[in-house]
């Protein structure tokens, strides 16, 4: 009866055993920058990835950002054998004949920061769809600075000047003499 028992006690360990090593990983989707603190003006470039995901018939992604700060420039679909694919304003499709593997890089595309935006800190995402109804989800979170760039001097009191930066920022210098006079 004790054999018995150890018996079933090992075959329900081997069974449990087997059933993490056959257990994949989750699907995960990632969005990669090229920078992640810009100023206005500059173009931040992105990858959407996914990994661990089973083959589909088609895929699709939707980039949201702050429209007030970014602008979309461009996006491009980077997996092959699509028999339908774009990428324009921020959504991304790929459709396929049948069932593909897309595991790797999907997409890339392009932000702008637009010349008038806000300073601080924005969060871009993704929601990576498939046919099979499975949604991943990731983000990168980008800063925008100023880049500091001074008005014109003006007198500030009697020993200094000031310059003024669009973000607000002051610069203070002593004045420097010159036979007597500011220079």
């Amino acid at each position: 009866m004790l054999k018995k028992k150890i018996f079933l006690l090992l075959i329900c360990l081997a069974i449990i055993c087997s059933s993490v090593i056959v257990s994949s990983a989750a699907p995960v989707a990632k969005l990669t920058e090229d920078i992640n603190s810009v100023k206005r003006g500059d173009t931040v470039n992105f990858v959407i990835s996914v990994s661990d995901t089973d083959a589909t018939k088609s895929v699709g992604a939707l980039v949201t950002y702050d429209e007030s700060v970014f602008e979309f420039v461009s996006g491009e679909i980077l997996v092959s054998g699509a028999m339908l694919s774009d990428f324009s304003n921020g959504t991304a499709v790929a459709a396929f004949s049948s069932s593909t593997n897309v595991n790797g890089d999907i997409a890339s595309f392009k932000l702008k920061v637009k010349d008038n935006a806000s300073f601080g800190e924005y969060n871009i995402s993704i929601d990576v769809r498939f046919a099979n109804t499975l949604t991943l989800n990731a983000s990168s979170l980008i800063t925008v600075y100023c880049a500091h760039e001074y008005g014109e001097s003006e007198q500030h009191n009697e020993t200094q000047h000031k310059q003024t930066c669009e973000c607000g920022d002051v610069k203070y210098s002593d004045h420097a003499w010159n036979a007597g006079e500011i220079v």
